[in-house]
């Protein structure tokens, strides 16, 4: 069990990262996020409170990795089935690679979503899944993780992402 979920989310990290690869030289130009998104930290995005929200359980303040990649850990001890919540700033060609990568493997699910942007899906890959929303020149990604159905993280990750889009 521990290892189809450790494969399941080693596979959606890969296609995330293939799919945060630019398409052409020529496209990453022109997709290149504004600057008023290069300015924001992921973590002034969305707030402790728009998680705990969300999710339903109690969660840390948000610790960046880098200005683009935001993370919310559930405290440790926690019973709660939400184990931790990332928000992840790209430009348009992560948007669009995920779409291909979904063409590419019928191991990948790609669900349409209404995030109230220029476009957003549901990306999965067996029990774990990401919104990826575009609007403007801007993409991103937030995931759930959690020890619930897919759809249940989708539900969680939908409100987070309609923030986000409220804020870019």
């Amino acid at each position: 069990m521990k290892t189809n979920a450790f494969l399941g989310a080693a596979s959606l990290a890969f296609l995330l990262c293939v799919s945060a690869l630019p398409s052409s030289a020529a496209n990453t130009a022109a997709t290149t996020a504004p600057s008023k998104v290069k300015a924001a930290s992921a973590c002034s995005l969305l707030t402790q409170a728009d998680i705990q929200a969300a999710v339903g359980a109690p969660i840390g303040a948000g610790t960046p990795s880098t200005d683009t990649v935001c993370t919310w850990m559930v405290p440790a001890g926690s019973n709660a089935s939400v184990k931790y919540v990332t928000l992840q700033l790209n430009d348009l060609a992560s948007y669009d690679g995920g779409q291909q990568v979904a063409k590419m493997s019928s191991a990948v699910k790609l669900t349409t979503a209404n995030a109230g942007s220029d476009g957003s899906y549901y990306l999965a890959v067996g029990n774990q899944v990401g919104l990826v929303v575009k609007k403007g020149l801007v993409s991103f990604k937030v995931a759930v993780y959690a020890t619930v159905p897919v759809e249940k993280k989708e539900a969680m990750e939908l409100p987070l992402a309609q923030k986000v889009v409220g804020k870019i």
